[in-house]
């Protein structure tokens, strides 16, 4: 490849403008352009852009279209299908407003996405040189916040972002917003659009913004910038603050605003006249914000408070409302108001020269007369510097102004200066007056005088002399007069007319006082001096009603919102608009149109407008409905004995009935042209030069994707043009016609400012929810009349079901296009399909895909009914009344959802919604079948909260721990956009403290219609909480009653706690009220993994470990057994009866009796004995171990030798054994009795429980890397989670915190988990080092000491040997406590074969010569030791269970009962894909889907779908691997399997299959034999390790590389990625992409209950593997290969 320099591109070119485009996100030394062409002189193409530090990766596809000007189109790697575009569209541009620079990618079917940089730090201008806002603000900042700067070298912040580099925003169809798909990114959008100044927008999605968890290091720095918005010191700004303040109130822990809230405030109250409409507070938000400062004594703060507490008294008032009680802000000292100062100065005598002087004459020039705009220009530009009676003012058009003469004139009415034409010039001039500089108003002077005098005196204004006029005629006389000698000609040139002009001045200044002094009576008494300033008045009219109009909006009292979102029927009838003339929108002049066909095919059938009869044959209705019946019988198997198993199987069979009924009455759409005969011809000609059957296909393909594109075309358009006259009209104020009085004048005017509300896109869908859309619009725009109110509602759900019909026709198209790419397929195949058409991979392909397309025509909208009109009949009696379709009435509640979603509702969907709707109604609760597939979590969920979210009842989501993250981060998905909703998460643990914020946080998810979503253990530990409050409060008062006093620290004590207590009542009253949503209903309701305990009290050890003949009793009994079934793998035992003949005679009889077991499949032999049967075992083995038994009870003398026979038909009968028998035991001494009671307990229960366990699937021990990991995040690991055996919830994957409940069953998987992993490195490092501290401290020669001894017998019985004679060692003794230390902590936990025989461990060094600190040194003893049964037996024995075996008196424990039942939430909503009849009685039994049990029985028992092989008897997991790696065709991938394939990670399963088992991956295993790993031509296996992270493992198998983020936990999975095309390089990374997204990977499933079966699918089409995972109780694993040779395609 060849790296292009960008830099030196000329201008114009196509690599120019590549640079342009790519400049945009990061700086060109961060760019990366590479070309095939290497040969200097040719010219260069473009084929492969990197953009490293980005992490994303374009490149080029060969035979992709191109860009439509020569270039090709640059793919994205990371994100798949979408390419660089140079789409320009004005309302993206819109969108674009104040998102940094940015590219456009854009999709196969026009969809668009913003790609902005996550690595650029958002900086404000302002900000350099300031550490801080506060900093910045006192060094003299101006409060105004600066343009937005992107910061692309801060490493720090590049450091702070996380996996994903770029924020990524999908473009909704509609081009009226952006969907926002995580935190990060909405936080970043709110940064950008708050620095650009669009404060609507940051209003709009504050409240999608929120999260109350811990927030990400790239979440925390751009919440952090927040701070520096602080600059912004507009109203809208404040406002904008406030609006994030209220948002966050509930998330405080994780996001505290960065500002002062009762400064936010007061700044909001002083400007709250300016705040515009779209930014106001809501009455309801400034009472929540008034509660939150109960001290702020700010005048501002107080009299909002008292306006709002007469409000909420008189909420009907129809008059203006007197209120009382406010506060005046103090006045300026040295500052009086212009009318309290009394001046009569030009009534006292003439003026003076000062007076004259003070007149400026020569400067002053007189204005023109002005009206209108020019007015108010004049009047800013005299105000603004500030005006002086004496000063010359501002030039205006060449005019300088004295402020006396200016006032003069206005007052006088000689300068007729106005705004309109109806205004009086005096008004002007008094106004003026008043806004004089303060050393002017509080002086004395005749000038001022003056003005007073004609103020208070309009009459005598009138007559007084003209300026102007007057002034030309003096200086005329005056000048006349100074006519003829030459001295005075010389002075008059000299001074510039100076001084005639000065005594003209004052002649006429004489004349005005001649006018004050003929006026004086009259003007003494308009000007008395004032009386004296009473008190501020402190009560004020404020117009309280009426509560909707235009004076509650200039009022502030008035925010336009939905009043609520609960409509669930409108009707959509033909509408016809258009946009009014001088609309304030960019739709002016623009009109749009549906009719009644349009209507239809919106509403009812989508696909109507292509002519479906010409694509989609729809196939009449069978004959009666032929049941398939179950292909095999499962009622004889010991399982299905069961009443619930006898239930299942009867309502397996029924459904099975019932899927046969519904595929006969309802047969599956065809497309036309694609039937099974003509695809057979199609194949015919694969591999030729293409027949008249394949030429026609393509043909129909073309023409089908055009026809559907044309449709998407129109759609797109229609519904973008729908929206915008829906916006003009909802906008209108001329009620239709031309604008008829001021008062709707002046509303548009505000509109345009700003000030009265201009209805937005958000408000017309929410109002299209709303029961009150009508009134709620109205409410924004009291001029819009009902019929235009009716016309924006018609116009807005026509503009949605355009948009998501044009969704649905994308779909389509891509499902045409993947039709016409496996025609292409068959036309360039190299050699014709020699079988039978219908076993070819293609034939399955081509109909799979042209039955889904026909499907996907079909497709209506089943929310929606025909509205239908009889037309025509006989005389008014109907007869021969024709009906036709008028319009269609729907549900807009899902209308919104499928627009917001941008996708179609299915039938299942909709009909189960409404389902759970009914039963909520009803108050009843209600758990449905959903398969997997079906749109659980992505649609059912969402769906649900936003119906059932109605701002009175709480809407909680509970998820298992595992799908928490992913629940909550589609819910913040679906509502951060147009519907916004913010999501919470409810959690809680036994060290939370119930408090005031989590009750608020409750409060205000009720009152915000918000979504809390939760797991399991946090709701069961909250109910725990309270019983525990409750519990510690009663005995309290007990002890305080029995005990009277106490110390006042208790009292407070108890005062803490019963505060909690009450909060706990509050918390559980808003639950009981709610409503909870169960997803995986099954596993969280599970009676067996559902349940969490609560200890109390001190530990105690457990009973029959301690004391006199019973130390350790409790599991050496247990110890004793389980040896037995390791003796005929191992040939040996490890318990003390190695030299009896009759112990070595009864394992021998044991190690038959498993190997017969296995034979007749009672057992499973891999990875361990696994136990099947139980009948087998209580028949068969279980006599044998009684008498194994009895051995171990005998040599601890439990009872005499003469009961022996006694005591072992009791072991094996029970009660049941005979009167004498249950006498004699009864009969035994207390040691006695017990021991023999638990040895029948472990023989009869526990014995055949843990032996039907798969280590390292159902239990197994923690490793070391996961202790320290839960201990990193957190977690308390308890020494018994540390030590002993846990729960798995999957193949690898244990629990998070669960631990086993029975002890017993503790101690037997323990002892099991350690046989058969070993010791793990920790454990063995601490093991050695306490045997080598016992050494230390015992005494005699080191060979003879009790420590030495033991590990000499350990390394003996390993098949090792001590390196020297003990008296050697001796003599270098003295290192006895060197070996001491944590040296080689290096060594990873492993489980490793026994040891080889070999001079590695033929020199072992003696006990005291072990060095601990030296790596080679553990780790060959580790080797030797950690597998071996005495030594386990040992590190059990003395240290594991004395300290883990304790337990305490009492616990607290709840279960899904607890959560399914009516004790916390009054009514439950629950599905899942896999859900059972065991459910707590007040949540009733589950509701099955009919026919979905039955299509899943009948795709997987088809022999057309599915084949099998039953697996030789000795399989073992390396073979299975080998026999899937070799098998052809090809397997894709490996579902489920954890059962089958154990003891190897799916890491070292990857690379097994790319390696055959050999480490440089050539297949040799030596000896002539060959492993059969996969073909080379396959370049890598996808895998999810052991974090749950999606990895890759190429060729050649090194380690994994990351290939996506995390899945769901606990899923087992592995996939094979094929070639693809000659160019893998090229292609692999999209055929990874597509393959994570399929749902071959990260199947979830059960583990089998038929062992040894392995399901092989020749062909598995998308319906049956996401069916799979429902059926995995009657599989142990499957394996799917590929369905054809091409690229992998979801589904």
């Amino acid at each position: 490849l060849r790296l292009l320099n960008l830099v030196g591109a000329p201008d114009r070119s196509p690599l120019a403008q590549l640079r342009a485009c790519l400049s945009r996100l990061e700086p060109l030394a961060h760019v990366l352009v590479w070309s095939k062409v290497a040969e200097p002189g040719a010219t260069p193409t473009v084929d492969l852009v990197e953009l490293p530090r980005l992490r994303l990766t374009f490149r080029t596809q060969p035979g992709a279209p191109d860009s439509g000007d020569g270039c090709c189109r640059l793919y994205s790697d990371d994100c798949a299908g979408l390419f660089l575009s140079n789409t320009r569209d004005p309302l993206v541009d819109r969108l674009l407003q104040g998102v940094p620079p940015s590219v456009i990618l854009e999709g196969s079917s026009g969809d668009l996405h913003l790609l902005v940089a996550a690595t650029a730090k958002p900086w404000l201008f302002p900000m350099c040189g300031a550490s801080t806002a506060e900093e910045l603000l006192g060094a003299g900042g101006n409060g105004n916040a600066g343009r937005l700067l992107m910061d692309r070298h801060d490493g720090v912040w590049v450091a702070g972002v996380g996996e994903v580099r770029h924020y990524l925003y999908p473009v909704h169809a509609s081009r009226a917003f952006v969907t926002v798909p995580t935190l990060a990114a909405s936080l970043a959008l709110l940064i950008w659009r708050f620095v650009a100044g669009r404060h609507t927008d940051v209003v709009r999605m504050a409240a999608s913004c929120v999260s109350d968890t811990a927030l990400s290091s790239e979440e925390r720095q751009l919440f952090e910038l927040l701070e520096w918005t602080q600059l912004d010191a507009s109203p809208d700004a404040a406002a904008c603050r406030l609006h994030l303040t209220l948002a966050t109130a509930a998330s405080q822990a994780s996001m505290r605003c960065p500002w002062g809230l009762e400064h936010e405030l007061i700044q909001y109250l002083d400007q709250r006249a300016y705040v515009s409409a779209a930014c106001r507070l809501s009455v309801d938000d400034e009472r929540r914000l008034l509660e939150k400062v109960p001290g702020c004594k700010h005048p501002a703060v107080h009299n909002r408070r008292v306006v709002l507490q007469a409000l909420q008294a008189s909420p009907a008032a129809s008059a203006p409302v007197t209120v009382s009680g406010l506060a005046l802000p103090p006045r300026p000292e040295g500052v009086a108001g212009f009318d309290a100062q009394h001046d009569d100065t030009c009534l006292r005598g003439p003026p003076g020269l000062l007076d004259l002087n003070q007149l400026q004459l020569s400067a002053y020039k007189p204005p023109e007369v002005m009206i209108g705009s020019a007015t108010i220009g004049f009047l800013n530009a005299v105000v603004e510097p500030g005006l002086k009676l004496g000063a010359t003012g501002v030039g205006i058009g060449g005019a300088h102004t004295v402020g006396f003469l200016l006032c003069y004139e206005l007052l006088t009415g000689h300068l007729d200066t106005k705004i309109l034409p109806e205004d009086d010039c005096s008004e002007l001039g008094a106004m003026l007056l008043r806004m004089v500089a303060p050393e002017d108003v509080c002086s004395q002077s005749y000038l001022g005088s003056v003005l007073r005098a004609l103020d208070a005196e309009r009459s005598i204004a009138r007559g007084m002399p003209n300026y102007r006029t007057n002034m030309r005629g003096l200086e005329a006389e005056l000048s006349e007069k100074a006519k003829g000698s030459f001295l005075k000609n010389i002075l008059s040139n000299a001074t510039g007319n100076a001084s005639v002009k000065a005594e003209a001045a004052h002649k006429w200044l004489g004349m005005v006082h001649i006018k004050i002094e003929a006026n004086a009576k009259k003007l003494a008494k308009a000007m008395p001096p004032p009386a004296p300033r009473p008190p501020p008045a402190n009560q004020a009219p404020v117009p309280v009603g009426p509560e909707r109009g235009v004076g509650a909006l200039a009022a502030g009292l008035l925010a336009p919102a939905a009043s609520n979102l609960s409509c669930a029927r409108r009707e959509l009838r033909q509408v016809a608009a258009a946009a009014p003339l001088g609309a304030a929108t960019t739709a002016t002049g623009l009109s749009v149109s549906f009719g009644v066909d349009d209507i239809a095919s919106l509403g009812l059938q989508l696909m109507a407008p292509i002519g479906l009869d010409s694509w989609v044959h729809v196939p009449r209705p069978e004959g009666p409905p032929r049941s398939s019946g179950f292909p095999f019988t499962v009622a004889k198997h010991p399982v299905a004995t069961g009443p619930l198993a006898e239930s299942m199987v009867e309502r397996l069979g029924s459904d099975m009935d019932a899927f046969a009924a519904q595929t006969a009455a309802d047969p599956a759409p065809v497309l036309l042209g694609f039937t099974p005969r003509e695809i057979s011809a199609v194949i015919a000609g694969q591999g030729g030069d293409g027949s008249k059957a394949l030429k026609d296909a393509k043909a129909r393909a073309v023409a089908l994707i055009q026809a559907l594109r044309m449709l998407h075309a129109l759609d797109t358009g229609r519904g973008q043009d729908a929206a915008r006259v829906a916006l003009a009209v909802a906008s209108d104020v001329t009620r239709g016609g031309s604008v008829k009085n001021a008062e709707s004048a002046s509303f548009a005017l505000q509109q345009l400012s700003g000030h009265a509300p201009q209805p937005w896109f958000q408000l017309l869908v929410s109002c299209l929810l709303s029961s009150v859309g009508a009134e709620d619009l109205s409410a924004a725009n009291p001029f819009l009349t009902p019929e235009q109110a009716a016309t924006v509602e018609q116009l807005m759900a026509a503009c949605m079901m355009s948009i998501t019909r044009a969704g649905h026709a994308a779909r389509c198209i891509a499902l045409a296009s993947d039709l016409l790419g496996l025609l292409s397929a068959v036309e360039s195949a190299e050699q014709p399909w020699f079988g039978e058409p219908l076993t070819s991979p293609l034939y399955q392909g081509l109909l799979l895909k042209a039955n889904g397309l026909a499907a996907s025509l079909m497709q209506r909208r089943h929310y929606a009914e025909a509205i239908v009109a009889k037309t025509g009949g006989l005389g008014g009696t109907g007869l021969g009344a024709r009906e036709s379709t008028i319009g269609v009435a729907y549900d807009p509640r899902f209308l919104v959802f499928e627009f917001v979603c941008h996708l179609t509702l299915r039938e299942p969907q909709v009909a189960l919604v409404r389902r759970f709707i009914r039963a909520y109604a009803s108050g009843d609760s209600m758990c449905h079948q959903l398969i997997m597939g079906a749109g659980k979590t992505t649609v059912i969920g969402p769906l649900l909260a936003l119906l059932l979210g109605d701002g009175n009842t709480l809407v909680m989501q509970v998820v298992p721990s595992a799908l928490l993250e992913m629940s909550r981060s589609v819910m913040r998905e679906r509502f951060s956009s147009l519907v916004t909703k913010p999501v919470y998460t409810f959690e809680f643990e036994r060290t939370s403290s119930v408090d005031q914020q989590l009750l608020s946080k409750l409060r205000q998810a009720v009152n915000g219609r918000a979504v809390v979503v939760s797991h399991p253990t946090a709701v069961k530990s909250f109910v725990l909480k309270f019983v525990e409050l409750m519990d510690t409060l009663e005995r309290a008062q007990e002890k305080r009653g029995a005990e009277p006093g106490g110390d006042g620290g208790a009292a407070v004590d108890l005062s803490d706690l019963q505060t909690q207590a009450d909060m706990c009542q509050e918390v559980l009253a808003l639950m009981n009220n709610g409503v909870l949503l169960l997803d995986e209903v099954d596993l969280i309701l599970h009676p067996l993994k559902s349940e969490l305990n609560w200890p109390l009290g001190p530990k105690a050890p457990l009973d029959f470990t301690r004391g006199r003949n019973e130390a350790g009793m409790r599991w050496r009994i247990a110890y004793h057994l389980l040896d037995a079934l390791f003796y005929s793998a191992q040939g040996r035992m490890s318990v003390a009866f190695a030299d009896s003949r009759v112990a070595k005679g009864l394992l021998a009889a044991v190690s038959d009796e498993l190997k017969a077991g296995a034979d007749a499949m009672s057992l499973q032999a891999t990875p361990h004995t696994v136990l099947i049967n139980a009948g087998w075992y209580h028949s068969n083995l279980k006599p044998l171990l009684a008498q194994w038994t009895m051995l171990f009870l005998c040599s601890t003398g439990a009872f005499p030798h003469e009961a022996a026979l006694h005591v072992e038909a009791y072991l094996l009968h029970g009660s049941a054994a005979g009167g004498e028998a249950t006498a004699v035991v009864s009969a035994l001494e207390g040691h006695g009795i017990r021991a023999v009671n638990l040895a029948r307990e472990w023989l009869s229960v526990l014995l055949p429980h843990v032996m039907s366990k798969i280590n390292r699937v159902s239990y197994g021990l923690l490793s070391t890397e996961q202790v320290v990991a839960a201990a990193a995040a957190g977690a308390v690991v308890p020494k018994s989670r540390r030590l002993c055996a846990v729960p798995f919830v999957g193949k690898d994957v244990p629990s998070a915190a669960s631990e086993f409940s029975h002890p017993d069953v503790v101690i037997g998987l323990t002892v099991l988990a350690y046989r058969h992993e070993g010791m793990r490195a920790t454990d063995f490092r601490k093991a050695m080092q306490v045997l080598l501290d016992n050494l230390a401290h015992e005494s005699g020669a080191f060979a003879k000491r009790t420590s030495s001894l033991l590990f000499g017998s350990w390394v003996e019985a390993a098949g090792g040997r001590m390196r020297m004679p003990a008296k050697k060692a001796e003599a270098y003794g003295g290192r006895g406590g060197d070996g001491r230390g944590d040296g080689g902590a290096s060594v990873m936990d492993r489980t490793l074969q026994p040891p080889p025989a070999g001079a590695r461990f033929d020199n072992i060094w003696p006990l005291q010569l072990v060095d601990l600190k030296d790596p080679e040194h553990f780790d060959t003893l580790f080797t030797l030791l950690h597998k071996l049964p005495e030594f386990i037996s040992w590190w059990l024995h003395e240290f594991v269970f004395p300290v883990t075996m304790e337990y305490q008196c009492e616990k607290l424990s709840a279960s899904g009962q607890e959560i399914g039942g009516d004790l916390v939430f009054g009514r439950r909503i629950g599905f899942s894909g896999t859900p059972s009849d065991l459910m707590p009685v007040e949540f009733g039994k589950c509701v099955y889907e009919t026919g979905d049990d039955g299509r899943i029985l009948h795709v997987l028992t088809s022999p057309d779908v599915v084949d099998h092989q039953v697996l030789p008897d000795k399989w073992s997991v390396t073979g299975l691997l080998d026999e899937i790696a070799s098998a052809q065709p090809m397997f894709n991938a490996l579902i489920d399997t954890g059962a089958l394939v154990t003891g190897m990670s799916n890491l070292e399963v990857a690379r097994y299959l790319l390696t055959g088992g050999t480490p440089d991956g050539d297949g040799d295993c030596g000896g002539g034999a060959r492993a059969r790993g996969l073909p080379a031509s396959i370049r890598g296996v996808v895998y999810l390790d052991a974090s749950d992270r999606k990895m890759v493992l190429l060729r050649p198998a090194g380690s994994g590389i990351g290939g996506g983020g995390g899945g769901g936990g606990g899923r087992d999975a592995l996939a094979v990625v094929p070639e693809l095309t000659p160019n893998p390089k090229a292609e692999l990374g999209d055929a990874i992409g597509l393959l994570f997204q399929s749902d071959a990977v990260g199947m979830d499933g059960k583990a089998g209950e038929a062992p040894g079966k392995l399901l092989w699918l020749p062909w598995l089409g998308g319906e049956a593997i996401e069916k799979l995972a429902a059926l995995s109780p009657y599989a142990g694993g499957c394996a799917v290969p590929p369905p054809f040779p091409m690229p992998l395609k979801p589904g």
